[in-house]
């Protein structure tokens, strides 16, 4: 019996749409709280000091949190789901392909 093949994790979240997101919103949000903290620290170049409301980071905070709830579990799920269509499918066999002729129907 021949190897069947199975894509990586790497491949699976870049083609797949679910665990693509499931990635996407824990890491823009990390970025974003990143990015928050260190405009908060040059409040000159912001225009608005993110240290002198202490509650301002728990939005991004509890977003992170909730991003990670939704989206690793999500991630997983997507990746288990395609790995297992992969392990369930059958290999076709080589075709030849020239002998196939494309046409177009003339208009008119």
């Amino acid at each position: 019996m021949s190897q069947k093949f199975s894509p990586s994790i790497v491949r699976i979240i870049q083609s797949d749409f679910a665990a693509m997101v499931g990635v996407l919103i824990p890491a823009s949000m990390v970025i974003i709280i990143v990015f928050v903290t260190v405009m908060g620290l040059f409040p000159e170049q912001s225009g608005y000091a993110i240290q002198q409301d202490p509650q301002a980071l728990t939005i991004f905070f509890y977003a992170l949190l909730a991003g990670i709830a939704v989206g690793i579990p999500l991630t997983a799920w997507r990746v288990s789901l395609i790995q297992k269509l992969f392990e369930r499918s059958l290999e076709t066999p080589r075709q030849d392909y020239r002998s196939i002729l494309f046409s177009r129907p003339l208009l008119g």
